[in-house]
């Protein structure tokens, strides 16, 4: 009775000294595994977050730059001509021209560059995009209802408002241009040369932090959209007759 009663006590007499040892290793490393894995996961989810935003934020600016230019179809202003194609960068925003309709009274005419009125004179919504190289910053604006000859004489960058559309690109920044063609006028007697914009295209260049995201869009214009190297250039024959026949 009392070896039975001996051999109780030591069976439980708890773990050796070896075998804590042996548990605390074993529990630092499943610990040290666990925290690896949570910052991967942290990390990934992390990288993930950033290629999202960067791709949402490329789709923001494609589709409504396409939709501006696709909506323009009385012309489009800025940028420098070099051949059949013109470029835009920070020094020149591209402006999108959008018919909205003509004079509703008469108190609403203005004078074109011509200094005459136009009292059948269109108007027009100027849709702006700029860039800051600086900053590396993409901003728009719009101006409301306005005509060509108003246009040529107000200040836009003044007139306009504009509001950060997009920011995070990387030294490729924003990059855009057009195809251009120089043909004869459609709708004037005397055929006069005019340029259309025949295609836009734009390259989205987008980083924060390590990642990357390149987005390049082309937009091939419903119509016979002018192209014009700024307003007093559009506002005036043989441009804005063409213009205001869009």
């Amino acid at each position: 009775m009392a070896a039975n009663k001996r051999r109780s006590l030591k069976d439980n007499g708890g773990f050796t000294l070896l075998e804590l040892v042996v548990s605390m290793a074993i529990m630092t490393i499943i610990i040290l595994i666990c925290g690896q894995f949570m910052i991967t996961s942290a990390n990934t989810y992390s990288n993930l977050q950033r290629s999202v935003s960067l791709s949402q934020a490329s789709k923001q600016v494609s589709e409504q730059m396409s939709e501006n230019s696709i909506d323009s179809s009385a012309a489009v202003v800025g940028g420098t001509n070099s051949g059949a194609g013109v470029s835009f960068d920070g020094s020149s925003p591209v402006y999108f021209v959008e018919y909205t309709g003509k004079y509703q009274t008469a108190s609403s005419q203005l004078h074109n560059t011509t200094g005459t009125y136009d009292p059948n004179g269109n108007l027009y919504i100027i849709h702006a995009y700029k860039y800051d190289s600086t900053t590396k910053t993409l901003y728009y604006g719009q101006t409301s209802p306005m005509t060509l000859g108003a246009a040529a004489t107000a200040s836009l960058d003044i007139s306009i408002s504009y509001e950060k559309l997009c920011e995070n690109f990387d030294d490729n920044g924003f990059t855009a241009s057009l195809e251009i063609s120089m043909e004869p006028s459609a709708v004037q007697k005397d055929s006069p040369m005019i340029n259309y914009a025949d295609r836009f295209s734009m390259t989205l260049s987008l980083k924060k932090r390590d990642k990357k995201f390149k987005n390049v869009t082309d937009t091939t214009f419903r119509g016979r959209t002018v192209w014009a190297k700024d307003f007093s250039t559009l506002a005036k024959d043989p441009y804005l007759e063409e213009v205001n026949e869009r």
